[in-house]
């Protein structure tokens, strides 16, 4: 597997999402954007050693002047982007997630788990199933409202029927125990959400999931398979122990800056 190939062709994908550019910063630094209502998403920025301070101030001056709160995605790896993250914090941005991104080639065997069946998700009563674990499991919420429930599940099932993502339960006896789904329309696809109920750790679910998943996406010719994995999760050891390859670390920052004042 050509990790750099896998890298830059995700990028190229992501920057196209950003299509304009903070004006109005100093020499030697940039800053790729857009605006989502009253969100300024700012990514691939860029700036020259000792400048990430700066850089920052200019995209909260920009922001504050519109009303606009900053939501910030960092890959320190990329150039220009390894000072950011400490410049981020001293202006008072939170860091709301850091995640690894990781990629797989060709092939998952796993060891045979004939209690776990895999499925692929189809109607509204299973997304509910889906999202009833899921929020237990990212949110640590093991009895959401229903109407969050409901609410998330339609959206999930929106996304389903126009073909962006494919979504899969896990069962033990009959009985739901975990699920993950996977983006269609990333350039490669990435594996997203997947969980275990607590009461079925440990039988090899996530593995059977992946296996699953990973055996759909090559059945449709797509031999490379990304995943996030969220920092201190244990599960990136398994992922490891699968084969699946560290690309690149993502952090997000955010803060609302109309309390800024410059």
């Amino acid at each position: 597997m050509d990790s750099h190939e896998i890298v830059n062709r995700i990028m190229h994908q992501r920057r196209q999402r950003f299509p304009s550019k903070v004006p109005g910063l100093g020499a030697n630094m940039s800053a790729a954007c857009r605006v989502d209502g009253r969100q300024l998403r700012v990514a691939f920025a860029s700036a020259a050693p000792g400048c990430a301070a700066q850089l920052v101030a200019g995209v909260l001056d920009h922001s504050v002047r519109r009303h606009l709160d900053v939501t910030w995605t960092v890959i320190p790896t990329l150039p220009g982007e390894s000072e950011l993250a400490a410049a981020l914090r001293a202006r008072a941005f939170l860091q709301e997630e850091g995640q690894r991104m990781m990629a797989l080639a060709g092939p998952l065997v796993v060891a045979p788990t004939p209690q776990v069946t895999i499925a692929p998700i189809r109607g509204l009563q299973a997304m509910r199933s889906y999202e009833y674990g899921s929020r237990g499991a990212f949110f640590d919420d093991p009895q959401p409202a229903p109407d969050v429930v409901e609410r998330r599940a339609h959206e999930r099932l929106r996304e389903l029927e126009s073909g962006w993502c494919r979504y899969f339960a896990a069962q033990v006896a009959g009985r739901p125990v975990g699920g993950c789904y996977y983006t269609q329309y990333e350039i490669v696809p990435t594996i997203m959400g997947v969980y275990t109920i607590p009461a079925a750790q440990r039988q090899g679910v996530a593995s059977a999931l992946l296996a699953y998943v990973v055996g759909e996406l090559l059945a449709s010719g797509q031999h490379v398979s990304c995943l996030y994995v969220r920092h201190g999760n244990p599960a990136e050891r398994l992922y490891a122990h699968l084969g699946f390859l560290p690309l690149f670390d993502e952090y997000t920052f955010s803060r609302a800056s109309l309390d800024e004042h410059l």
